[in-house]
């Protein structure tokens, strides 16, 4: 699990189909985000290459 100072925790998982799977861990029955393998390589190399910026 990953979680951030404001408590906000996300759930990635993955599934038969090898799709990556997110929800909030809080809202078990929310909407769950799904992302191809390549999406999600894609994510993880926006992250580690600071394309995501803190908006506060």
């Amino acid at each position: 699990m990953l979680a951030d100072t404001a408590s906000t925790t996300t759930e990635p998982t993955t599934d038969a189909d090898h799709l990556f799977l997110v929800r909030d861990s809080k809202d078990p029955d929310g909407p769950v985000l799904s992302f191809t393998p390549t999406e999600w390589d894609a994510f993880i190399t926006g992250i580690k290459g600071g394309a995501f910026t803190d908006p506060a």
